[in-house]
């Protein structure tokens, strides 16, 4: 019996569906596969990811393979989960791998957790108030921020009460908010591993085999 043109045509309508189907599925499965260090966002990579890590916090290899750029809020409990694993890498490859600091604060408490982080950097103290500011996290926003100075090690404290009310500090937050804006960045924390871009905290074992990859 001759098939009808409308039957043709529902054939064809799902014939087409299915295919589409198969096509977002396997993109998915792309987008989201390798390598198993969290939510791997961005396929292409970023072709000038280079100019993201010359600003910030910087520590690590000065001429390293594997360049590690994250945008956190010292606020965000993943954030808090995130840094044990960075800090580990960067102790485990000191002279391969070099990790950059830069602020993405989502809420005006994080902001200026943020500008008493780059105050006790201008003391040079950073990596220490950085620690501090996440072991101390439910005291944001209790405690008085020379509290957190103290606890840093920081000994000039009028000083730092003076950078707290300079703007030129919270310009350097802003900055660092805009770059990741350029990056369509919504949540944190997300890092950028040399020109791929990732959200979420990466499960340290595979993000931990993904460096060694990089370096080899």
């Amino acid at each position: 019996m001759p098939i009808g043109r409308n039957t043709l045509l529902t054939i064809a309508a799902a014939t087409a569906t299915l295919v589409a189907a198969a096509i977002v599925a396997h993109r998915v499965t792309q987008f989201y596969s390798a390598p198993d260090a969290g939510i791997h966002v961005n396929e292409l990579g970023i072709s000038d990811w280079r100019r993201f890590s010359h600003s910030g916090a910087r520590q690590g290899a000065a001429q390293p393979v594997v360049t590690i750029v994250e945008f956190s809020d010292f606020t965000c409990p993943a954030c808090r989960s995130s840094a044990g694993i960075f800090r580990t890498i960067v102790r485990r490859h000191p002279h391969d791998v070099a990790f950059v600091y830069r602020h993405f604060p989502l809420n005006d408490l994080a902001r200026t957790a943020a500008v008493s982080a780059e105050c006790a950097r201008r003391a040079g103290r950073f990596a220490q108030m950085h620690d501090v500011l996440f072991e101390m996290a439910d005291s944001i926003g209790q405690k008085p921020w020379a509290d957190f100075a103290r606890a840093a090690g920081i000994k000039a404290l009028p000083a730092f009460d003076g950078c707290m009310q300079d703007s030129t500090a919270l310009m350097s937050v802003w900055s660092d908010t805009h770059t990741g804006d350029s990056l369509f960045i919504k949540e944190t924390p997300t890092f950028l591993v040399n020109d791929r871009l990732f959200v979420g905290v990466p499960d340290s074992v595979g993000f931990d085999r993904y460096i060694n990859d990089l370096i080899r």
